[in-house]
């Protein structure tokens, strides 16, 4: 009975054997030596930021245990932004890309501790470009509630500020659409700011008369070299 035992398990371990070395292992070598090319991030990339040919790359890796969503033609990655911080040697997923942060509602992620989301009431039609602004804009804002002779006040502070969102008395966020009979009017316009800015337009909102003034829509890499001009401003003058 006992050598019958030996047998019986001396066959399997040789079963055993066999099969590692011709079909586990074999098939294991296969699945890990199978590259495929993906998209992989090539320096820090934060929430909100663009991904372009600077900071993303193509490589060959071995495709086993790959993300299913994981994208591998960097031409579907370039322009877009992302949602989550990446880091040097990340794979970039489809789940954490949107083409656009504004209009895709992801600007509330777009908060990096530098900067502040505020709203501004538009109080009245005018005053907010007739209805036409857009998320995206780069405004000039100011003040007719201090006009001196007959010139609105502008502050070196509010000369370059972006719009992330145009919103409806019920909250809907607007985004260019034409204005008919039905359609809501646009009542609050949500700025991207730093501390300073913020001070200046929430006292403007309760004690001024804020007018927008629209100086770019267009391209992201020429409106942020406005938004760029603007914080040269606090660095000159120490605001």
């Amino acid at each position: 009975m006992k050598n019958g035992g030996k047998m019986l398990i001396g066959f399997f371990v040789v079963v055993f054997a066999l099969l590692l070395s011709w079909v586990i292992v074999p098939l294991g070598t296969g699945m890990i030596g199978n590259t495929t090319t993906i998209v992989r991030v090539k320096e820090t990339i934060r929430v909100g930021d663009q991904l372009t040919e600077r900071n993303v790359e193509e490589v060959e890796v071995s495709g086993y245990n790959l993300p299913a969503n994981a994208i591998k033609n960097k031409n579907e990655v370039i322009g877009k932004y992302s949602t989550a911080k990446l880091e040097s040697g990340d794979y970039v997923l489809q789940s954490k890309l949107v083409n656009d942060m504004i209009t895709s509602g992801n600007y509330m992620s777009a908060l990096d501790g530098g900067k502040q989301i505020v709203s501004v009431t538009i109080k009245d039609f005018a005053n907010g470009i007739s209805g036409k602004l857009m998320p995206g804009d780069v405004v000039m804002i100011l003040n007719n509630a201090e006009a001196v002779g007959n010139r609105s006040t502008v502050y070196p502070e509010l000369q370059y500020v972006k719009v992330l969102a145009v919103t409806t008395q019920t909250g809907v966020d607007m985004g260019g659409e034409k204005l008919s009979d039905d359609t809501e009017l646009p009542a609050t316009v949500t700025l991207l700011v730093n501390k300073a800015q913020a001070q200046l337009l929430t006292g403007l909102e309760k004690n001024g008369n804020i007018i927008f003034a629209l100086m770019y829509r267009g391209d992201e890499d020429t409106a942020n070299q406005f938004l760029q001009k603007q914080e040269e401003v606090f660095k000159a003058g120490g605001i």
